[in-house]
């Protein structure tokens, strides 16, 4: 790139891998790229757009990815085929804005082929592919919604996503998800228990797995809350409290990497992983042991330690990376690990169910069906395959991905769909991201499987129509199906004040369309007025005229009553604005209900479609600027506890 600095800015030609190394750093910091253009020879920003813009992905599952990923993979063995369906969802950004490109208001609920909704979209859910016994993985499909998708919709979201591997010849073997509630009420629709988390789908056993990290953390939340009572002895919060107090009292600690953070959790620290892994430690629970044999610990603490203990041990067995480890809980399933790792199972599936709880928690039910689903998985997987690493049984990819999506160009704590859509197609190929230091999940050794020439040659360079199904949608809401209301052909009534800014939006129009279509003298003096006569509903108008060299012009009568009937037809048109085509359906509103015209000649009459076009765009993008600023003011009333805690 040094050497290239010394040729002129144009007829460069970049490679490859330039270009995919120019793409991660601008990715990574926009502003960062600007500043090193200035130094080295690196392709100009549109170039790199170009790069990316016929990979055109929409709400659903990428068919095209999927296929490009099989060709992919055809050429390796055939264990490679063995793969896990990851799902998970994040908080997005409540925004509408319109896409001229597909003709549609972007923002709103998309569930692909189950269609769209009216309602506004504040979470993206994504599905991403991993192989079981290899390290790749790809983002395969996304969807939008209001909320957590409701169970009925997830229930067919995830069918479909294992028909569309099965598809393309793809073996899956596991499935995992968090333990939200519409993900519990998805598995029970399917008619899975924590005893048989097993579906039969296309000649497939698939095993459904909770993500082993949020188990170990509500563990651990609801052992601070009430404890437990296992085995009829308690196990209590306070005394690995009273631990940390005596161990950090001397110079030389038993469990050195506990810290006030993990006894009083700061705020956001009950979700890190690492604090909770490190109190349920086998180090700790030794530590308890020690204390209490030499009489610094009451005896009564003895079930604590043990506890954590247990605890660790089976963490660790779902969190294997390698045969070879000193830890033999760390080792993956194996033949040579199978009877031990079994039958510690076994004896954790009785201990689990040995827990009297005043009600059933979903982190003890989720314990149990991981381990019945871990069991079955091994008895199913080592058939094609010698080993089996239980590190990749959980959502760490998925949860890496959004990272990567939110830290895109800087910091997106909740990007809009607009930007997932942009980050999602970036962070689709192989390019050069890091993950942050500062991320909740650790970093998984996985490389997406597709580069940027397979998606190349996978995805057209013609946009695909956005497909809107006619099936209802068992969201929520039902999709409304309304007809437009038919508009009225009495002339439109407004106030003094919204007739003054039609007359000044006419006139806007106006000089936009002689710009473009020069017209004849007599259109002219149709749809330009040249009295200088004031009205009520000029006022604004000759307000805004600095003297008389102001391009503003003043729209004649059959002008201001045209674009008045288009207003009226607008506002009538946006109950609509979910639907695809939202401006065809207001063109065609406009040929059924407004009976008036501009009054151009016959061979100018396109200056009247240009207006009908352009008035529809500058309404549209208005209308949404006004609601994207009530869900700003929204989200900054929701977030008041959040700036407290920022400038306390």
């Amino acid at each position: 790139m040094i050497l290239a600095g010394a040729k002129g800015k144009k007829g460069n030609r970049y490679s490859y891998n330039v270009k995919l190394l120019a793409l991660s750093l601008y990715n990574a910091s926009p502003k960062c790229y600007r500043l090193l253009r200035k130094v080295f020879q690196l392709p100009c920003v549109s170039t790199l757009r170009s790069c990316l813009r016929h990979l055109q992905f929409e709400p659903g599952f990428q068919h095209d990815v999927l296929a490009a990923l099989s060709r992919k993979l055809e050429s390796l063995p055939d264990f490679v085929k063995d793969c896990v369906v990851v799902f998970d969802e994040m908080a997005i950004r409540e925004s509408v804005s319109y896409d001229a490109r597909l003709d549609r208001v972007s923002g709103l609920e998309d569930f692909g082929v189950y269609g769209t909704t009216k309602h506004v979209a504040n979470h993206a859910s994504a599905f991403l592919v991993r192989g079981l016994h290899s390290r790749w993985k790809q983002p395969f499909g996304f969807f939008f919604s209001s909320g957590t998708i409701a169970a009925p919709m997830l229930k067919n979201l995830v069918c479909d996503s294992f028909d569309a591997l099965h598809k393309v010849g793809f073996r899956v073997k596991a499935f995992v998800c968090d333990q939200g509630t519409n993900n519990r009420l998805m598995m029970k629709k399917l008619g899975l228990t924590s005893s048989n988390p097993v579906l039969r789908r296309n000649d497939e056993d698939i095993h459904f797995f909770y993500d082993t990290p949020h188990l170990i953390k509500n563990i651990r939340n609801n052992l601070r809350k009430s404890g437990f009572i296992v085995d009829s002895q308690p196990v209590l919060w306070k005394f690995i409290q009273q631990f940390y107090e005596i161990d950090s009292s001397h110079p030389i600690r038993l469990a050195p990497k506990l810290s006030s953070k993990h006894i009083n959790l700061p705020p956001f620290k009950a979700m890190s992983v690492k604090l909770a892994t490190q109190v349920l430690s086998h180090s700790l629970g030794s530590g308890i042991s020690l204390l209490s044999s030499i009489g610094k610990m009451s005896p009564h603490s003895l079930p604590t330690g043990r506890f954590c203990e247990k605890m660790d041990c089976v963490f660790n067995i779902f969190n294997s990376y390698s045969t070879h480890n000193a830890n033999k809980f760390k080792r993956a399933f194996s033949s040579q690990t199978e009877q031990h790792h079994l039958q510690f199972l076994s004896d954790a599936q009785d201990w689990f169910g040995n827990f009297r709880l005043k009600r059933p928690l979903p982190c003890i039910e989720g314990w149990k069906q991981n381990i019945c689903a871990l069991q079955k998985l091994w008895d199913c997987a080592k058939v094609g395959h010698p080993t089996l690493c239980t590190s990749r049984l959980n959502q760490d990819c998925i949860e890496n991905f959004f990272s990567l999506v939110r830290g895109r160009g800087g910091y997106r704590e909740n990007p809009s769909t607009v930007e997932f859509v942009a980050a999602y197609r970036s962070l689709s190929v192989d390019f050069l991201f890091v993950q942050s230091a500062q991320s909740n999940c650790q970093a998984d050794a996985d490389v997406f499987a597709l580069k940027l020439q397979d998606l190349s040659k996978a995805v057209g360079r013609e946009a695909k129509s956005h497909q809107a199904g006619s099936q209802s949608v068992p969201s929520q809401t039902p999709v409304v199906t309304e007809d437009l209301v038919a508009v009225s052909l009495s002339p439109p009534q407004f106030s003094v004040v919204e007739g003054n800014m039609i007359v000044y939006l006419a006139g806007y129009l106006v000089r936009k369309a002689l710009k473009k279509f020069p017209g004849c003298s007599s259109c002219v003096e149709t749809i330009v007025s040249t009295e200088s006569k004031l009205s009520i509903s000029t006022l604004f108008l000759n307000a805004k005229l600095y003297d008389d060299s102001c391009h503003l012009l003043c729209p004649t009568s059959p002008v201001i009553e045209f674009v008045s009937r288009l207003e009226k037809v607008f506002r009538n048109l946006t109950p609509r604005f979910h639907t695809s085509g939202v401006m065809q359906s207001f063109i065609q509103a406009v040929g059924d209900s407004v009976d008036c015209s501009m009054g151009c000649c016959d061979a100018h009459m396109d200056t009247e479609k240009y207006v009908v076009q352009l008035f529809f765009i500058v309404r549209i993008n208005h209308y949404l600027r006004d609601q994207n600023k009530d869900f700003k003011e929204t989200n900054r009333r929701r977030n008041r506890k959040m700036m407290k805690l920022i400038h306390a």
